[in-house]
């Protein structure tokens, strides 16, 4: 069951990353920009929630938690920034 979930869930962000990049098809390419920002944030958000109400139960866990959702963050938005947002070239 989890091979089968890996699997579809593989298939649809590969594609929709792949086809968010296609500069043919302009209108759908924002909203999976969007749906795929807002996949990475619940999760990325998600492991923050968690980290931090386990802050009680078990301190070094928890930290551990915390510090990867941040640095999945930190990752996330420069994978991001790389990818959508190119730098200008001035001639």
């Amino acid at each position: 069951m989890e091979l089968l979930f890996e699997i579809i869930l593989d298939l649809i962000l590969e594609g929709s990353i792949e086809a968010s990049l296609n500069k043919k098809i302009p209108k759908i390419r924002y909203l999976l920009i969007v749906l795929i920002c807002l996949f990475f944030i619940i999760v990325i958000l998600g492991l923050l929630i968690v980290g931090i109400s386990f802050l009680d139960k078990n301190i070094y866990a928890s930290l551990f938690m915390i510090f990867i959702s941040v640095v999945m963050l930190i990752t996330a938005f420069y994978k991001f920034k790389k990818v959508y947002i190119k730098k200008r070239t001035r001639i």
